[in-house]
């Protein structure tokens, strides 16, 4: 897959390689993060949600080699395919204290109706559903409650990701 996409970017010269950008859900999600692991310095940033990579088969070298790729993940506490303590919230962890400094995490208690729809903040879809809040950008806060933010700005997880380049 990482061939494919180099050979893509490398045939299209109107794509801007400083800023090449990879994310993912679930299953994805843990190729987004394969393939950051497998080349770290191609990526500007990524978006992970729900992420299906547990920490326990990424090793401390693999961690200290992504610490400086700008990444976001998202996850619902309730998740009960992509567990959070088996997989984002220990690979966070391991990236904040390996002194990774432009890596979020927007950790939900559930994956709520934000369309009202359903039900609104009421209505809880399955906890595997965070890509909701990263599809319909969403994503504001990081793991501590507080907003993302660049240059003193709170932002989206898209918005964020737009402001990353190499």
């Amino acid at each position: 897959l990482l061939a494919l996409i180099k050979n893509f970017v490398n045939t299209h010269p109107d794509i801007d390689q400083s800023r090449i950008y990879v994310g993912g859900c679930s299953n994805g999600g843990y190729m987004a993060l394969k393939l950051i692991l497998l080349d770290p310095a191609y990526f500007a940033a990524g978006y992970i949600s729900a992420l299906a990579y547990q920490s326990a088969y990424i090793t401390d070298q693999q961690i200290n080699s992504i610490r400086k790729v700008p990444i976001w993940f998202v996850h619902a506490k309730d998740d009960g395919t992509t567990i959070p303590d088996k997989t984002v919230v220990p690979v966070y962890q391991r990236l904040r204290a390996a002194g990774a400094k432009n890596v979020h995490f927007s950790f939900y208690d559930h994956v709520v109706d934000l369309s009202g729809f359903y039900g609104g903040e009421n209505y809880h879809f399955n906890g595997h559903w965070s890509w909701i809040y990263s599809h319909s950008n969403d994503a504001k806060l990081d793991f501590d409650g507080a907003p993302v933010k660049i240059k003193g700005r709170p932002v989206t997880i898209m918005e964020w990701m737009a402001a990353q380049k190499k």
